[in-house]
This record gives C-alpha cells, structure tokens and sequence, in this order.
C-alpha cells in the first residue's frame, strides 16, 4: 500500500487523475456494473478516453472510444438547436403557433408556440411508458384527443411527444428530412463523422447492443462479470425517423466535439421559466458550479453528459448496460477531479439477520450531522431498515455481524457499542444511539 501511494505520488497530477478515474470505472466493470465508453475533459484537456466491457458479449467484442451507442435522449439538444437554427435563419418563429406546422391540429394545442416544446412547458402528455415507440406520427395521433396536463406556458413536465414534434416541424420549416438537416448543419460542419440516426434496416458498423441484467438482488451486491448469464440482450425498438426525442447514434469523441461547440452558444444554455430546460440542456447547480446536464435511457442503453463550463470540466458516459447508476457513477467521478472524497466500488456479501441478533443494533442514533438515524428490523426480508425522517428509508444487508451494505447509497454501516458509523461516498459520519 505505501509503495502504491509512493508510486502516486511520483506521478503528474494529470497521470493521477487518470489512473483515479481508470481505476474506479474498471472496478465498476468487474462488478458487471458499467459497460460503455467514458470521456472526461477537466481544466480544458481530456484526462481520460476509454472503453470498458462490451459491446457485443455474444462475441466479447470490446467497447473502445470508437463505438456507436444510442443515445436516447442526449438527442433532444441536437433537436433543439436545428429549431434555433431555423430560427435564425428565419425559416420559422420560436413564438409562432404549433398549430401552423401541424396538420389536423386539435384545439387545446392551438395556445401552444415552438419555444414552449423545446423547453418542456406546453402540457402536451409524454407518451414514454404508456405506447409503443414505434413512429413519431402513431405518437402524435395517440396525443391529438388527450388533454394537456397543465395550460402551456404554466408549468414544466418532460415530454417526449413534444419532440417527436419538434422533429416533425424541423422537416417542414427545412424541406429536408430530420436527419439531412442535421447533417448539413451540425455532422458535417462539426465533422461529427460518427453521428447518424438509428436504422434498422441496415448494419450499422461498431456500434454496440443493448444488455439488461436479471440477476437477483443478492448476486447484484456481490458483482458478477459481465459474462454472468444474467445479463440478456434487448431487443431494439424500432426508431422509425424522425425519431427527434432519442433516436441518434454517436461516439463520446463525436459527442465532446459537440459539447465544445454548444459552450460557444451561450443562447442555447439559457434556461426557460417555468422550469430549468434551455435548448436540450438541465441547467442546475452542483459542488457550487453551474451545470449543464442531460441524461438519455433507452432499454439497454444509458447515457450522462455533464458539463461544468467554470472548470472546463466534461464528462460523457455511454453505457450499454441498463442498470447501470451512472448518476452515482458521474457523482464520483467529478468527486476525482475535484479532490472530494470517494469510495472504490467493492464486491459486498449478503445474508441475513434474525430478530434476536438484530435487537442489539435496533434504536435512534443522532448522526454528527445533525440528522436522526432510526434503525429498525425487517423481518420479512431478513435485514435492517435505516430511516432518516423526510430523506430516505433504506435496506441494510448485513455482510457480518456489525457490518451491513447500504445498497441505496451504496456505502455501509458499521455498529460498535451504542454508536454506529455511517459510510457514504468516502466520508464516515459518527453516530450515537439515544433511544
């Protein structure tokens, strides 16, 4: 261990970093909990470019810098600027009525403008999760009849369907298909060469397939391999174009070149009120810095991309694993860069407690934070529950007597005699039992 430290501490800040970073995603990896690419900028210069697992488990066909993934909802930027540019070039009006670029429009979308879409506040419902993503126009006709959740312009609530429509605008204001614009305007000035929308009908070259786990909850906490027949394949939806809400193909090289261009726009970062969504972009606050996130989930497809532009700091996951927590992931990471404390992913065991041993360690602990930790027994599934009032209530699964995994925050908790510690993304908060 010293001779590790020795060998750290020997190296550039910048070798660090890197070996920090690689180090923790390849941990990830080994647990079977990432598989994808990763890129992360920091003060203006790229610290780590990597693959990890694989794109093709049939075949262990490794992930590299290189290869294609869907991005899912990382598309939703590409598609608002298209509308801003046609803006600018006058081909349509940010504030101009829906209704003027869609056929058979119904009356509760006439109030409806351009802008409203891009930024998620018309009250058109999202169709996620409720029909089959299978075309852009099936979509539209399933949202016509249906009320809007909340008058347009009153309030903020992610909507896929909007896209879809904003896609369908782009094609009319443009005369060109949605993707013939893209690439006139953004692939092919920005020499976005591996940037494409989905299609089925015809191979598409490294481009990597979509995996879900279906292990049970005990072999997840323990980490198994990325060969585990656990894993299964997704089968692919169809992403009949426009699919303008998710349906592109990129690689994190395509995608920082991108991020590089959308920093010189200082307009499409601004975000709209009701709400925190600029052109694409979350606009929010984190470790004290401005950020500029979105992230895209499609089944066996995640992806993050966060930017902290008053550190020059980018990070671009895309995973094709679909449980994976690449918040918790992106959370670390940036804690790397930025000399916060972390914690290395670890395999953990998992068993089980009876009541009888559990009675020791049940009771109201006072944190050192200033929070009131409740710690009570699970009979039916055999491990304790943690309960901070308002926040959280969380399983523990005991590895040992004193010692249980937290998988919520994926930190433990360790009992000693009338106290506990609580371990959460490398920081230990003390707690003492008063009841």
């Amino acid at each position: 261990m010293r001779f590790l430290l020795a060998v750290l501490l020997a190296l550039p800040l910048h070798a660090q970093i890197e070996q920090r970073l690689d180090e923790y995603l390849q941990a990830r990896t080994a647990l079977g909990q990432f598989s994808g690419s990763v890129l992360v900028a920091h003060e203006g210069k790229i610290v780590l470019r990597k693959g990890y697992g694989y794109a093709n488990l049939e075949h262990l066909v490794a992930n590299t810098p290189e290869t294609k993934f869907e991005i899912a909802s990382l598309t939703k930027a590409f598609t608002a600027f298209a509308i801003h540019d046609l803006a600018k070039q006058e081909k349509l009006k940010l504030q101009a009525p829906l209704c003027e670029s869609i056929d058979g429009c119904p009356e509760a979308w006439k109030p409806i403008t351009v802008a409203q879409l891009v930024h998620h506040v018309s009250g058109i419902p999202d169709y996620e999760g409720t029909i089959e993503n299978d075309s852009a126009k099936a979509v539209i006709e399933w949202a016509k009849p249906r009320p809007l959740d909340f008058a347009p312009g009153t309030k903020s609530k992610y909507s896929n369907t909007g896209y879809l429509l904003l896609g369908l605008i782009i094609e009319r204001a443009s005369g060109r298909t949605y993707e013939q614009y893209l690439r006139e305007r953004v692939f092919t000035p920005l020499k976005l060469t591996a940037t494409m929308h989905i299609d089925r009908t015809r191979p598409q070259l490294h481009r990597a397939d979509g995996y879900t786990h279906q292990a049970p909850l005990y072999d997840l906490i323990a980490g198994i391999p990325l060969t585990s027949p656990h894993l299964r394949r997704v089968l692919p939806m169809r992403q009949e174009a426009p699919q303008a809400d998710g349906g592109l193909l990129s690689t994190i090289d395509d995608l920082y070149t991108w991020t590089r261009f959308v920093l010189t726009r200082p307009e499409l970062l601004q975000p709209h009120d009701p709400g925190h969504y600029a052109f694409g972009w979350i606009v929010g606050k984190r470790f004290d810095r401005t950020l500029y996130s979105h992230n895209g989930v499609l089944p066996g497809m995640v992806s993050v991309i966060h930017l902290y532009p008053e550190t020059n700091t980018t990070l671009i996951l895309l995973c094709n694993l679909d449980r994976a927590r690449l918040s918790n992931i992106a959370r670390d990471l940036t804690h790397i860069l930025l000399g916060r404390p972390y914690d290395v992913p670890r395999s953990h065991n998992a068993a089980t407690i009876d009541a009888q041993r559990a009675a020791r360690l049940l009771g109201d602990y006072k944190l050192s934070d200033g929070r009131t930790l409740q710690v009570r027994h699970d009979p039916k599934n055999g491990w304790l529950e943690a309960e901070v009032k308002d926040q959280f209530i969380a399983g523990l699964l005991p590895e040992s007597d004193s010692v249980f995994y937290a998988p919520m925050w994926e930190g433990t908790v360790t009992f000693t005699d009338g106290a506990l510690v609580l371990r959460q993304t490398g920081v230990d908060i003390r707690g003492e039992r008063v009841r």
